[in-house]
């Protein structure tokens, strides 16, 4: 289970006595931070409702965009524990916006994405790669014995069999 908290981290001030607003996530008793981009002084933050009380002058507009960022994080955990793949690397790259690695994999099978780079490698003239390539991906579904392999299937076991079996 996934669990995350806004904080006001005291760990590192900043020359000017404010403090950074983060969002600590935590799963399977590791944590990681995320930072809301809000910076306050400590005497403003109210560590029972985790928010910035309400003798800030700008004590709204902190408040909104703490709970924006706080919203973006249960968001991205919550389909991330949909997809049965959390990790703290895939909820950064989630937060950053840069999930096309993981869409290529829930999207295409490992067939389909060797079958189009090699395309693509013949069609740029790197014929040598690409019969390299298509090689390499003939072996591999002899040794797996299915039409279609997914992202997913692919872990160390998996390719550790695949590896002995072609020291054999």
């Amino acid at each position: 289970m996934v669990t995350y908290r806004v904080l006001l981290d005291t760990r590192r001030p900043k020359s000017d006595g404010t403090y950074a607003v983060i969002i600590r996530t935590t799963f399977n008793r590791k944590s990681s931070t995320s930072n809301t981009g809000v910076w306050i002084q400590k005497e403003f933050w109210c560590d029972n409702k985790s928010n910035v009380i309400s003798t800030h002058p700008n004590h709204k507009l902190l408040n909104k965009k703490i709970t924006e960022v706080y919203l973006k994080v249960q968001k991205s955990v919550i389909e991330l524990e949909a997809e049965e793949d959390f990790s703290f690397d895939g909820l950064k790259d989630q937060l950053d916006g840069s999930r096309k690695a993981q869409k290529i994999s829930n999207s295409m099978s490992f067939n389909q994405y060797a079958n189009q780079l090699v395309a693509e490698m013949f069609a740029i003239n790197k014929a040598g790669n690409a019969i390299i390539y298509q090689t390499a991906t003939n072996r591999l579904m002899g040794y797996t014995n299915k039409p279609v392999l997914k992202f997913t299937e692919i872990n160390y076991t998996f390719l550790d069999g695949f590896r002995r079996q072609l020291i054999k």
